[in-house]
């Protein structure tokens, strides 16, 4: 099995596809503040990508996630007859 490396424009073009969100991730670093310096760190994290490819590790915490439930406010009565049901 062979992997193309990474390479800087694709990590460009990445960075400027995501969503501009005020919500941040684990590192507590929102996706509006990645493109605003998308150009800045392009090298850089190309260059981390690729150590992780070759090296073969990818490291513990940066496989976290946060989950936050979010709250329906305007349930159909099928749906809350299903939650009762599974409720029971």
């Amino acid at each position: 099995m062979e992997i193309n490396p990474v390479t800087e424009v694709a990590i460009i073009g990445i960075i400027t596809s995501l969503k501009s969100k005020n919500s941040s991730g684990y590192d507590e670093v929102p996706s509006k503040i990645i493109k605003l310096c998308g150009l800045q760190i392009g090298r850089s994290f190309c260059y981390v990508c690729i150590k992780y490819i070759c090296v073969g590790i990818f490291p513990d915490h940066l496989k976290y996630a946060i989950v936050k439930p979010v709250y329906i406010y305007r349930m159909s009565d099928e749906l809350r007859s299903l939650l009762r049901e599974n409720v029971s």
